[in-house]
This record gives C-alpha cells, sequence and structure tokens, in this order.
C-alpha cells in the first residue's frame, strides 16, 4: 500500500513539475523577443505584425502613434545619426514588448540600426529588426525603448520606420493581448532628382519614383489608415483603384499607365478625402 502510494505520488509530482516547466517555456519564449519579421511592414509578411505570430499573440493590430525621432521634418541627412523612440501605452500593463525595422520600399533594411541599451534590446536577422530582451518587458501602463539609426548613403531616398508593440497580460497564453503597429515615412532631406514630393495634404504625404513609376502614398504622424486610393485620368476615367487598404503606407506601380497628366484621391478609414494631380512621364 505504502508503495503504491509513493508511485501515484511520484507520478503526480512529474505531471506537476511538467506543467510548471511548459508554463515556464511559454512564457520565457513571449519575453525573450519577437519573432522576426512582424513589424506591420506593409512590404513584407503581407503587413504582419506580432498579433498573427501564433503562438506568441492572438488578436487584431490597433493603431498607436508608437514612433518618435529627433528627424528633422524636411528629412534625414545622409550618413547622419538619429535617436529612434518606441513607446507604447497601455492601462493596467505592467510586460510589454516590441518590434522595429527601418526599410525600403521593397522591404530590405535601409540604414544601421545600434543599440543603445544591449541589456534591453537586440537586434535579429544581421540588423534589420529590434525587438526587446527578457530584461526589457517591464513597465507601469506604458514602456519606451530606444536605438540609433544611422542614415545611409545620400541617393537612396525615403525610408519607412515600422513598429509593432505589445501590451500584455503576462498569462503565458496568446489571448488577452493587445497589439499596436505604426509607422512613419521619412524623406531624405533635398532628394527631389528621383523622388519628388507631389502633396502633404491632412497629413497625406505623396511622392513619385520617376526612376520606377511608383507612387508613394503615407500618413506620417497619423493614427489613421487608407481605406482605398483611385486614380483617375485627367478626364475622369478611373484607371487604378486599391481597396481595402488599412495601412498608412502604399506604394503603387503605376508604369502601366500611359504617358500623361492624372488625378489620385485617397480615403483614410475615417472618411478624410485628400486629391492631387500627378505627372507620369
Amino acid at each position: 500500500m505504502n508503495q503504491r502510494k509513493i508511485i501515484l505520488t511520484s507520478i503526480i509530482t512529474m505531471v506537476i513539475i511538467t506543467i510548471i516547466d511548459s508554463s515556464i517555456n511559454i512564457s520565457y519564449t513571449n519575453a525573450v523577443g519577437a519573432a522576426a519579421g512582424y513589424t506591420g511592414s506593409t512590404v513584407e509578411n503581407s503587413g504582419r505584425s506580432c498579433a498573427f505570430t501564433s503562438p506568441c499573440h492572438g488578436g487584431t493590430a490597433n493603431s498607436q502613434p508608437l514612433i518618435s525621432t529627433n528627424i528633422d521634418p524636411n528629412g534625414y541627412v545622409p550618413d547622419s545619426t538619429y535617436s529612434i523612440s518606441i513607446t507604447v501605452n497601455q492601462l493596467g500593463v505592467s510586460k510589454f514588448g516590441f518590434q522595429s525595422s527601418p526599410q525600403d520600399g521593397n522591404g530590405d533594411l535601409i540604414g544601421t540600426v545600434i543599440l543603445d541599451n544591449p541589456a534591453e534590446t537586440q537586434l535579429l536577422m544581421s540588423g534589420k529588426y529590434i525587438t526587446h530582451t527578457a530584461s526589457g518587458t517591464s513597465g507601469i501602463d506604458s514602456r519606451s525603448w530606444t536605438y540609433s539609426w544611422t542614415a545611409p548613403p545620400t541617393g537612396l531616398g525615403p525610408v519607412t520606420f515600422y513598429a509593432a508593440a505589445n501590451a500584455t497580460n503576462g498569462d503565458s497564453t496568446s489571448s488577452g493581448d493587445v497589439i499596436y503597429t505604426h509607422s512613419m515615412l521619412i524623406q531624405e532631406e533635398g532628394f527631389n532628382s528621383v523622388f519628388e514630393t507631389l502633396s502633404n495634404v491632412n497629413n497625406v504625404q505623396v511622392f513619385v519614383d520617376f526612376a520606377s513609376s511608383i507612387l508613394i502614398f503615407g500618413l506620417e504622424g497619423s493614427m489613421q489608415r487608407f481605406d482605398n486610393i483611385e486614380i483617375y485620368s485627367i478626364a475622369g476615367a478611373l484607371v487604378t483603384r486599391v481597396t481595402n487598404i488599412h495601412e498608412s503606407e502604399v506604394w503603387i506601380d503605376v508604369s502601366s499607365l500611359s504617358k500623361g497628366m492624372y488625378i489620385y484621391r485617397t480615403q483614410e478609414l475615417g472618411g478624410q478625402i485628400a486629391t492631387g494631380k500627378f505627372f507620369r512621364p
């Protein structure tokens, strides 16, 4: 009888240890940093953030102005170094995470990301992404991380900073967490030989890349996102329409358009509309 009790007790103890160890491993996996490539970038992983990274976190990404920088509004100066901060706010939360990446229109790293605090942040994929470490997740209602970014040499054009942040309930499951995303489009100072600023109305910035016939629409400093974008001929005929965008930055290939003047119309999810013209050379 005593032998049976000892065996039963041993089995129960092993089960408890296994459950505890599994819980610790899940929690640890979430804490050591976000999986690479889930910043909400519109040009990689279909714009996914850590809200889509099963089994880490579930739910839908929300908008919050996470990114701030000391880069001049006129644009970055090539080969100069700037400070980039990611701040997420969520009342009642004491554990946070993030991932950020500066990218060009192809989703490639642009410039150099430099760690300011190696104890609380780390680089992934040869420096393309920066994320938290296990020591960089605690906070009371908010959390900030800062890193340095050295701009690329002259002539590379706009950079988009992407960021996704997680306000977690810390229960070691994929539910109950709140994910936020934000992007910030920044031009290269004085770089108009290839990219031309077409418009800056109602926070809508529009650039054109004459070399590859790309229109770039961005909502700088805004929590809003585009709903749809339309392009019309000068005679008023609809030639291109992109719908259900739900992103703050869009790149549209206009290489198929014939030479001439065109009109664009953007509509945000909140209903705000901006219009302008561009010439297809």
